[in-house]
């Protein structure tokens, strides 16, 4: 049971058919307390029953698994990851998508993104340093993409910023993106403003933006070029960002 302040570990569950990287993320995992490794599966057939099971708050997903567990992608099929993933995010709209893959296609990107994906890592050396940050930051109602990733795709959205909120509007989503941690009422405190005047821009960006919470408000305004990969971690803030209670709100119009 937990008291006080503390915080509930953020539950994690992974479905990967490498046996290395299911031992690699279990290792770096164990033994934190800020993580729960709920599950770990090897096929597609797998997700829903883990999900359902467990509730994991992040599912780190690779896109390359087969259908049916015991079996290969050669022998049953390749499991249709994105596909599932957009089933999923209706099902269980608490539980954020982490892709991790060896393939750097930007139209895997791109299609991760358009099912509401909220992250994708590379599976190279940085996976080991990217992914506590990814899965704290994914958690949270943020986007996190690999550098190599970033560096790629970010060339491709250069030409496609769109002018669709107010500098008021673009500053209220963007202390959120860069402190997804702190409450409405505590980044209204910092802009100086009420926290009802905030909660009024917030609404406003999801009616321009044309979603319902925040990590689609998050997602889409990415895509439009108006937020960056990346949250922007001030020092010593690492830790408190383990909090799920930012990236998980919705609007009530």
């Amino acid at each position: 049971m937990e008291t006080g302040s503390a915080r509930p570990p953020i539950k994690v569950a992974l479905i990967d058919d490498h046996h290395l990287i299911l031992e690699s993320v279990r290792h770096k995992l164990a033994g934190n307390p800020e993580f729960d490794l709920v599950a770990t599966g090897t096929a597609g057939e797998m997700i829903e029953p883990i999900i359902e099971q467990h509730r994991p708050d992040v599912v780190l997903l690779d896109l390359g698994i087969p259908a049916k567990a015991g079996t290969t992608i050669r022998d049953g099929g390749r499991y249709q990851v994105l596909p599932a993933i957009r089933r999923m995010r209706q099902k269980f709209p608490e539980t954020q998508f982490l892709i991790l893959s060896s393939d750097v296609d930007s139209s895997l990107v791109e299609g991760a993104l358009e099912v509401e994906a909220m992250g994708y890592l590379l599976k190279d050396d940085e996976l080991s340093v990217d992914l506590l940050q990814a899965i704290r930051a994914v958690n949270n109602g943020a986007v996190y993409f690999s550098k190599e990733i970033q560096r790629r795709y970010m060339a491709r959205r250069t030409e496609r910023q769109a002018k669709v909120l107010t500098e008021r509007q673009l500053e209220v989503l963007l202390a959120i993106w860069q402190k997804p941690e702190l409450t409405y009422a505590e980044h209204a405190k910092i802009l100086q403003i009420s926290e009802n005047t905030f909660d009024n821009h917030m609404k406003a960006v999801f009616r321009e933006l044309r979603v319902k919470n925040l990590a689609a408000a998050m997602i889409r305004a990415f895509q439009a070029g108006l937020i960056p990969l990346h949250i922007q971690n001030s020092p010593g803030t690492a830790d408190e960002q383990s909090s799920s209670s930012s990236g998980k709100r919705d609007v009530q119009e």
